[in-house]
């Protein structure tokens, strides 16, 4: 799993983040007041103990293109205040 804390900003292109686990928030990629762009990623099989298995987005800005994030837990994706992203 990844953390991408305040003010950093990522760009993740053709990576796998699969199998992870978190505590609480972003089994496999945690954004927080964040900027991140990903590309061509596979985000599968995380799991969090509270949101966004797959990815949890506060406060950040998120792009993702050509990309599959799914069969994560409990969500794939939770957006809170999240430019860009969308809760699925």
């Amino acid at each position: 799993a990844m953390y991408v804390g305040t003010l950093a900003v990522i760009n993740l292109s053709s990576c796998v983040v699969t199998g992870n686990t978190a505590a609480t928030k972003g089994g496999g990629i945690r954004l927080y007041n964040a900027q991140a762009v990903i590309g061509g990623c596979e985000i599968t099989y995380n799991v969090a103990g509270e949101e966004g298995g797959g990815i949890h987005c506060k406060g950040s800005t998120m792009s993702t293109t050509a990309s599959t994030v799914s069969d994560n837990d409990p969500e794939n994706v939770f957006c809170d205040e999240c430019e860009g992203c969308t809760d699925s």
